[in-house]
C-alpha cells in the first residue's frame, strides 16, 4: 500500500527543482569576459564613458576646452589633462570633483600614474611635475630648459623618464624630482619611452630608435629608421615595434637592435602601435588601421575609413580593438577581421589614446604613448 508522507514529498520535490536550477544555469555560464568595461574616451569636444561591447553611452558631458592628451584612472577617478588644468572626475558618474590648476601659460600632456603620485609634462612652460593625487599639491617640479615636453613619461624602478622637443632625454628620481642622468639627441623627441629589462627605448624626431641603459643612460645601441619617429615604441616578446614618418612600421630586436621586419603603409605612422595575442595593431595617415602578425610582419587585416586618418592609437580589449579617428567618429572594430561593431559621434578631431576600467581596474592592451602601459 503507498502511503503519502509530506516530508518525503516536499524533499523529493526540493531536490528536483534544485536538480533543474543547476541544469538550467550551469549548463552555460555567462561571459564575463568583457562584463562591464567601460571605455573612457576624450576629444576637445566631448569626455565620455561608452560599454565597450554596445558603444552605448553610460556618461557624457562637454569637454569644456582644448583635450588632446590622453587620461589616466585611478580606481575611482578619472584624470584629464586639459591646457593649464588637470581636471578629476568621478569614475562612475563623470561628475567634477576637483582639478589641479597652473598659470594660464601651461599646456598639461599625456599623464602617467604610479604610486599616488600624477606625473605630467607642460609642453608650453619647459616644466614637468609630480602632483599628489590625495591633496592636489605639487610634490615637485623640474624645469629643463631646454623645450616642451609632448611625451608621457614612463615610470620604472623608482625613475621617471621623459623626452623634451629640443632632443633632452631626463632620468629623475620619481619621489624627489631629482635629476639622475640626461642623454642629448639631434631632434625633438615626442616618442613616449618604455622600461623594459633594465632598458629605456625611444623614438627621435631625427629618424634614430635608441636604447639606453635605465640605470646611467649609456647608448646600448642605435636604429635608423628612414624618417622621424614620433610613434612610441612597443615591446612584446622581445621584439620592439615603432612607426616612422618613413611610411613604415618596424619590428626590431630589443637586445640587438636588429632588424626583424618592415611593413609599409601608404603614409605617415605616427600613431603608436600595440600588441595582443600575437597580432600588431597600429594606424596610419593613409586612413588605414591595419593588423599585422607579429612575427611574421604579413598583413591580416586592413579597415580603411573614408574621411580619417589615425593619428591616435588603438586600445585592445579581448575580441575588440578601439580608436579615434580624425573625422571625430571613435571605432570599435572586431580584432578578428576587422568589421566595424560600433561606432562614436564625438564631432572633432581623437587625437587621445582611450583608457579601459572594469571594477575600477585598468583593463586591456595599451602603447606606450598613455599612462596605461600594459
Amino acid at each position: 500500500m503507498l502511503i503519502y508522507c509530506p516530508r518525503h514529498f516536499l524533499e523529493k520535490s526540493l531536490l528536483l527543482y534544485c536538480l533543474f536550477s543547476l541544469f538550467l544555469f550551469g549548463c552555460k555560464q555567462p561571459d564575463v569576459s568583457n562584463q562591464d568595461a567601460t571605455i573612457y574616451i576624450n576629444n576637445p569636444r566631448v569626455i565620455a564613458a561608452l560599454d565597450t561591447k554596445t558603444g552605448a553611452i553610460r556618461w557624457q558631458k562637454d569637454s569644456q576646452g582644448p583635450a588632446y592628451a590622453s587620461m589616466i584612472t585611478s580606481s575611482k577617478q578619472l584624470y584629464v589633462p586639459k591646457s593649464n588644468t588637470v581636471q578629476i572626475l568621478d569614475l562612475k558618474t563623470g561628475n567634477d570633483q576637483s582639478e589641479i590648476s597652473l598659470s594660464a601659460y601651461s599646456e598639461f600632456q599625456g599623464l602617467a600614474l604610479a604610486n599616488d603620485i600624477l606625473y605630467v609634462g607642460d609642453s608650453n612652460s619647459a616644466s614637468f611635475y609630480a602632483f599628489d593625487t590625495a591633496t592636489g599639491k605639487t610634490k615637485w617640479s623640474f624645469s629643463n630648459k631646454y623645450g616642451g615636453v609632448f611625451s608621457v613619461a614612463a615610470i620604472s624602478s623608482g625613475s621617471v623618464f621623459f623626452g623634451n622637443s629640443e632632443g633632452q632625454f631626463y632620468a629623475l628620481d620619481a619621489l624627489t624630482g631629482n635629476v639622475k642622468w640626461t642623454f642629448r639627441a639631434l631632434r625633438e623627441i615626442n616618442s613616449s619611452p618604455v622600461v623594459v629589462n633594465g632598458v629605456v627605448y625611444f623614438g627621435c624626431g631625427d629618424g634614430k630608435l635608441y636604447a639606453l641603459d635605465a640605470v646611467n643612460g649609456t647608448i646600448k645601441w642605435s636604429f635608423a629608421a628612414g624618417g622621424g619617429i614620433d610613434s612610441s615604441p612597443k615591446v612584446a616578446n622581445g621584439i620592439i615595434y615603432v612607426g616612422s614618418q618613413d611610411n613604415n612600421v618596424y619590428a626590431i630586436d630589443a637586445a640587438t637592435g636588429l632588424k626583424r621586419w618592415t611593413f609599409e603603409t601608404g603614409d605617415d605612422v605616427s600613431s603608436s602601435p600595440v600588441v595582443a595575442e600575437g597580432i600588431l595593431y597600429v594606424g596610419s595617415n593613409d586612413q588605414n588601421l591595419y593588423a599585422i602578425d607579429a612575427t611574421s610582419g604579413q598583413q591580416k587585416w586592413v579597415y580603411k575609413a573614408s574621411k580619417a586618418f589615425f593619428l591616435s592609437s588603438p586600445v585592445v580589449l579581448d575580441e575588440m580593438v578601439y580608436i579615434g579617428g580624425s573625422d571625430g567618429m571613435f571605432y570599435a572594430l572586431d580584432v578578428a577581421s576587422g568589421t566595424v561593431k560600433w561606432t562614436f559621434k564625438g564631432g572633432v578631431f581623437f587625437g587621445a589614446t582611450a583608457v579601459i576600467c572594469r571594477g575600477g581596474s585598468i583593463v586591456g592592451h595599451y602603447p606606450s604613448n598613455c599612462g596605461s602601459k600594459q
